[in-house]
């Protein structure tokens, strides 16, 4: 019995109560009455009691008794019953603890499998002592398995944040039996699922101190943080995507601007340089260096346009087009275009639908993606193909990188440009459209920035797939046409048109903040017959009109002004006279420039820079 029932029964046993209280170690009665099962008494004889001591507390009773005249119970047989009692009352309490142990065990090992992290304590040697089913998972080898490994074991590749291998004395075990410190939320990479199959924990480690401040085991907790991890990468990988967007749109702005105020800056060397080629013989020796300054130039305006098309602000007239027939009008241009050690191949689609697109446009997008294919392959022989085929986008969705583009489902032509060459690194990927980034000796590095520019200003998409050594595969997604294959056009290059220009003696206002502009103007103008009236702005350009509203034929009218832009200047000019006359004139593409015009019916639109003859001919 415990000793709560020995408590209990004190109340109606003096015996047990005298035992209990200490009277002695065994207690002993001569004239005892002896009672059977029934509680009928058999006689009076002897009884001896000791009690079931474990050394702490009593565990119960053993007694020995005998009938008046039988054997007697004597001191050497009372000691004995001591002994035998003490033996059976440390039994007892071993028992009773070696089943408290076991219910002790069996309640922390609901705990720890009930926890939501892995648990595994080691002991001051490293060995596991005890661990949870999640530790087992997370560590890639079975439950009963765990017990007695050490750390670092051989089955586990612990990694740093960084992906190296973890050094064994910063293992979160050893830290902690080093130091005897804590090690708090310590991310570790385990590698057992392989090596692209990385398990991501954040590890806590504490120690448990004996008496004497040893380190008598180590407790370690590991939370799975991978879908954390995966997340956050994602979200990272997103904000790199959205900061090299805003960054390619900045570029796209600052590029469009520099383009826009440069081809302003050559209305003034391409114009005068007309004027005085005009001026002088045709022997003169100044002929010679006046063509290189307006070649010069001409070169310039390329690049500006180059620029203009990154920006998505280039030249645009949007037009059914077969992509196949302009890679065949292309083809020899192509094949000259590429080096002597690339061979160029076509694989073009039959029955390919038409695209929405500006031709020219389209015409630099594949000149540029050839070119950069040849410049990767180098100087070693290599091949380049160009194939054209019809996908499906199903879904939409970002198609492209970077930025990346959201074309509508359904049919897409696709122009794929593949090379052999180098190929590229991931880094040297990220920085393929930037304007000016270049990996050759010799560029400018606008030509896949401007694909990028023409790609978004056609609402199409780009992908690129490369690898270092074995090359890159660009393709263009363009969404198909409604319109049906007979209202194709292929661009055929001609002359300016050379119309009579209106009447002389007409006169001609020129509103425009760039001098270069008023001196050009004023030289062709008077050439030609036309009395010109220059303004520097929208206002005073508005005052010239309503002097000379009467004589005035045709207003030239820059967009881009201080104080004043070109539509606002445009609608006082049209409140004045519905009828006026005026042609838009910006170093901008025409459909960036007119867009907001659409229903202002301009006469026109002159591009800067200009040759003197297309500005003359705008007055026919």
């Amino acid at each position: 019995m415990d000793e709560r029932e020995c408590r209990k029964r004190i109340k109606d046993d003096p015996l047990v109560e005298r035992l209990f209280l200490g009277e002695g170690p065994v207690y002993h009665e001569s004239n005892w009455p002896l009672v059977d099962a029934t509680g009928a008494i058999l006689g009076h004889g002897e009884i001896a009691v000791a009690a079931l001591w474990d050394g702490k507390q009593v565990r119960g009773f053993v007694s020995a008794d005998s009938l008046l005249g039988h054997a007697p119970i004597t001191a050497p047989l009372q000691e004995l019953l001591v002994l035998f009692s003490s033996s059976i009352g440390h039994l007892v309490a071993l028992q009773l603890a070696q089943e408290e142990a076991r219910t002790t065990a069996e309640f922390h090992r609901r705990v720890l499998q009930g926890l939501q992290a892995a648990v595994v304590v080691h002991a001051a040697d490293t060995r596991i002592v005890m661990s949870n089913q999640m530790a087992a998972d997370l560590l890639g080898v079975g439950e009963e398995e765990m017990a007695g490994k050490r750390a670092p074991d051989p089955a586990w590749d612990f990694v740093d944040e960084d992906g190296t291998p973890m050094v064994q004395r910063d293992y979160p075990v050893n830290a902690v039996l080093r130091t005897r410190n804590r090690v708090t939320d310590l991310l570790v990479g385990i590698k057992h699922h392989g090596p692209d199959q990385t398990v991501w924990v954040v590890v806590n480690a504490f120690p448990l101190l004996s008496p004497d401040s040893t380190v008598e085991k180590v407790v370690v907790t590991f939370t799975d943080v991978s879908a954390r991890r995966r997340m956050e990468e994602e979200r990272r990988e997103l904000e790199t995507q959205i900061l090299q967007a805003q960054k390619l749109e900045s570029l796209g702005a600052l590029a469009g601007g520099i383009a826009h105020d440069f081809n302003n800056l050559l209305v003034g060397i391409l114009g005068n340089a007309d004027l005085a080629l005009d001026l002088l013989p045709a022997d003169h020796r100044g002929q010679t260096h006046l063509a290189k300054i307006k070649e010069a130039a001409t070169h310039a305006s390329d690049l500006a346009n180059q620029m203009l098309a990154y920006s998505g602000k280039g030249r645009f007239i949007v037009e059914p087009v077969s992509i196949n027939a302009v890679v065949d009008d292309m083809a020899m241009l192509l094949r000259s275009s590429v080096a002597k050690n690339v061979s160029l191949a076509f694989d073009l689609a039959d029955d390919l639908p038409l695209v929405d697109a500006d031709e020219l446009q389209i015409r630099q997008l594949i000149m540029n993606l050839i070119t950069n294919a040849s410049d990767a392959i180098g100087k070693a022989a290599g091949a380049v193909t160009v194939r054209t085929t019809v996908a499906d986008v199903s879904d939409g969705g970002d198609k492209g990188v970077p930025p990346a583009t959201e074309i509508p489902p359904g049919a897409c032509v696709s122009v794929t440009v593949v090379d052999d060459g180098c190929g590229m690194d991931e880094t040297t990927k990220r920085r393929l459209f930037e304007p000016f980034f270049t990996t050759q000796s010799a560029g400018r590095g606008l030509g896949m920035a401007a694909v990028l520019g023409i790609v978004r200003g056609h609402h199409a998409a780009i992908q690129v797939e490369s690898k270092p050594g074995v090359g890159t595969t660009v393709t263009v997604l363009l969404p198909v046409s409604a319109c049906p294959p007979s209202s194709v056009s292929v661009y055929q290059t001609s002359a300016p048109g050379t119309a009579e220009p209106v009447a002389r003696g007409g006169t001609v206002l020129v509103i425009d903040d760039e001098r270069s502009m008023h001196f050009v103007a004023s030289e062709l103008l008077r050439k030609h017959g036309f009395v010109p009236l220059m303004a520097a702005n929208g206002k005073e350009g508005i005052e010239l009109f309503n002097k000379h509203a009467e004589e005035i034929v045709t207003v030239f009218l820059d967009l881009t002004m201080p104080d004043m832009n070109g539509h606002r200047v445009f609608d006082e000019l049209r409140r004045r006279d519905p009828a006026v006359r005026v042609i838009l004139c910006s170093g901008y593409s025409e459909r960036e420039a007119s867009r907001d015009f659409s229903d202002s019916c301009l006469a026109g639109f002159l591009k800067k820079p200009f040759k003197g003859k297309d500005f003359v001919a705008k007055l026919s």
